[in-house]
């Protein structure tokens, strides 16, 4: 039986007149999130055609969870921007910022919809797929203002968000864009923490789809590994 098409939700620069018409000229800054390696990513603004963070991806965050699972670095000063930690065997999730330094959590709030709680600039936000495109990832604030959305490209799966296991997808590839609305962005801090957020957000859904398809195929439920 074959599945509908997924859901295309509005264009976000529609959104803002609606929403917030006191801003409805703002800015939106739009990125390409890209695979250059097995283990690495960069992450392009596009209006510039100008690699803003490079990504460095561990399959295992080393003994007793030392090691960063997910590192990222500014590429005009080669400098480490945040680290990102999964729970091998829960749900937490960790950023660490460098400068200045700093620690905050994305928290699972519901399993069945993916909901991540973190703080973004000092106020809550929320990361979760759309409704009706998991293959959608939105950034949603106090009021429920669409803060940044992420859409994986075409090759990734719609169902799960996800390419699934690494090995399998190509060395070169688009994972996909991520749009941020300059206005509900705030300082540039908050601008760092949402495309930070939003990297490791990105790595967590892959993770756990590779994690789900891999169960499916062994017949044993879940894997070894957290993200439930």
């Amino acid at each position: 039986m074959e599945q509908p098409p997924a859901y295309s939700p509005q264009a976000i620069a529609d959104i803002l007149p609606i929403y917030r018409p006191q801003d409805a000229d703002g800015h939106i800054r739009v990125y390409k999130l890209r695979r250059i390696a097995a283990d690495g990513q960069s992450l392009v603004l596009l209006e510039h055609a100008t690699t803003v963070y490079t990504i460095k991806v561990r399959a295992t965050g080393g003994f007793m969870n030392r090691k960063p699972h997910v590192v990222i670095s500014a590429i005009d000063t080669s400098q480490v921007i945040a680290e990102g930690r999964f729970d091998n065997l829960g749900t937490g999730t960790t950023l660490t910022y460098i400068n200045p330094p700093r620690i905050l959590t994305l928290d699972l709030e519901n399993s069945q919809v993916q909901r991540l709680k973190t703080t973004i600039g000092g106020q809550d936000h929320w990361w979760k797929p759309h409704p009706g495109n998991r293959g959608v990832l939105e950034l949603t604030n106090e009021t429920e203002e669409i803060v940044a959305r992420f859409i994986h490209a075409a090759q990734v799966s719609a169902r799960t968000g996800s390419v699934g296991s690494t090995k399998d997808a190509p060395t070169e590839m688009d994972v996909g864009e991520l749009s941020v609305i300059e206005a509900l962005s705030g300082t540039d801090t908050g601008l760092e923490e949402i495309l930070c957020s939003a990297i490791v957000v990105i790595e967590r859904a892959r993770r756990r789809a590779a994690n789900m398809a891999k169960s499916d195929k062994q017949g044993t439920g879940w894997a070894a590994g957290g993200f439930y």
